[in-house]
């Protein structure tokens, strides 16, 4: 769940996405049924960002990657995609962070069915 510092933006990823397909709402602070857009991630969208500034959204995914993505919180549109190459056997996405001068985005990522190492993946924006 994230919402952005200006409560215009609210959003959350879910496995199956929560706004058709895999994608993830961006929902309005003011009115939680009102959907201003949303970011497309590919499967399985987890984790969820906004920018300190609110001009930037983040999110990755859990299908073969995972893949960081890094979005205009307004338009909606993709600025940074990045594959996050794991010698993981199995891994499984978790929290998306932005540094607070927003020029990283910090993705956590769970290795092993019983997820007993964690890694750390970064991209420069």
């Amino acid at each position: 769940l994230a919402a952005s510092t200006d409560g215009k933006h609210v959003a959350f990823a879910t496995g199956g996405g929560n706004c058709g397909g895999y994608n993830i709402c961006d929902f309005s602070g003011a009115n939680i049924s009102r959907v201003l857009g949303e970011y497309s991630t590919g499967a399985y969208p987890t984790g969820a960002a906004f920018s300190r500034d609110n001009s930037m959204f983040a999110s990755s995914n859990g299908m073969g990657g995972p893949e960081l993505f890094v979005f205009g919180a307004s338009r909606h549109n993709v600025i940074k995609k990045a594959a996050m190459p794991s010698p993981c056997e199995y891994m499984s996405p978790r929290d998306v962070q932005f540094s607070t001068d927003g020029r990283r985005v910090y993705l956590s990522v769970l290795c092993g069915f019983d997820a007993t190492t964690t890694q750390l993946f970064w991209i420069d924006v």
